[in-house]
């Protein structure tokens, strides 16, 4: 018999999420928050994390980048309406012997979101192509990411967390695991417990940063190859192939 399966990435915010929810004979989520959402439906209900893509788990990542100075990097669309400009600012600007790597839409008929094009938004781009230790690689199609990103020391991930999004979970972190690098985030409501990547325990700016500043200093530590074997090992086990078949076993049989 066919099944109807509702599987939604992101926050829903629908009054209506219930009824979707209902209207299937299992659902999925990428994070309990999501599934929290439509608690009071009928259907089972299974976390399923974000899936990484066969060029992603292929690839051979360096385990020393060789680098003389700190290399870091950030994926994802610089226009989104919740990244943390302020705080990436404070950053760049407290870190100038860094040098910050942003791959990603930089020009507003590249972005897939033209809706938060706005004031802000141009002005931080205009921002990061002005500053001496940042390079703005562009948009980067998702199969030459792994090259371009693997001689990076470190990756950010830099929300500001709102009724809308709370960010419970983002896709990029697991292509971050990958690499097997440490990795500095602001609250991601997935992973709080995890200790396979560097979280601020609040959206508090200073707590990043202060975070930051410490990891940078103990940067060896971080990505030791035990640490880095860590974070690899659970990307892998989030392929999209697995993924697929964790789905399948979960499916009702009649």
């Amino acid at each position: 018999a066919d099944l109807t399966v509702f599987h939604p990435m992101d926050q829903i915010n629908h009054p209506k999420a219930v009824d979707l929810a209902n209207s299937a004979d299992i659902v999925f989520g990428v994070s309990d928050y999501i599934l929290s959402e439509v608690s009071n439906s009928r259907p089972p209900k299974h976390v399923i994390d974000h899936g990484v893509a066969p060029y992603f788990v292929d690839h051979q990542f360096p385990l020393k980048t060789g680098n003389t100075s700190p290399q870091i990097g950030y994926v994802g669309n610089l226009f989104i309406q919740n990244l943390n400009r302020d705080l990436l600012r404070q950053l760049i600007e407290q870190n100038r012997g860094h040098h910050f790597h942003f791959f990603g839409a930089k020009e507003p008929s590249s972005s897939n979101i033209s809706a938060w094009v706005n004031p802000e938004s141009t002005s931080f781009v205009d921002f990061l192509e002005q500053s001496e230790n940042v390079t703005c690689h562009g948009a980067v199609s998702p199969r030459e990411l792994p090259e371009k990103i693997q001689h990076l020391d470190a990756f950010l991930v830099c929300y500001l967390i709102t009724k809308e999004n709370t960010i419970s979970n983002t896709h990029k972190i697991l292509e971050y695991f990958c690499t097997g690098k440490v990795i500095i985030s602001t609250p991601v409501t997935r992973y709080l417990d995890s200790a396979l990547l560097e979280m601020s325990k609040t959206p508090d700016n200073n707590e990043f940063l202060e975070l930051y500043t410490q990891v940078l200093q103990n940067l060896d530590e971080y990505n030791q190859e035990e640490n880095q074997n860590k974070r690899r090992e659970f990307a892998l086990r989030n392929s999209y192939s697995g993924n697929v078949d964790k789905m399948e076993a979960l499916l009702p049989l009649n």
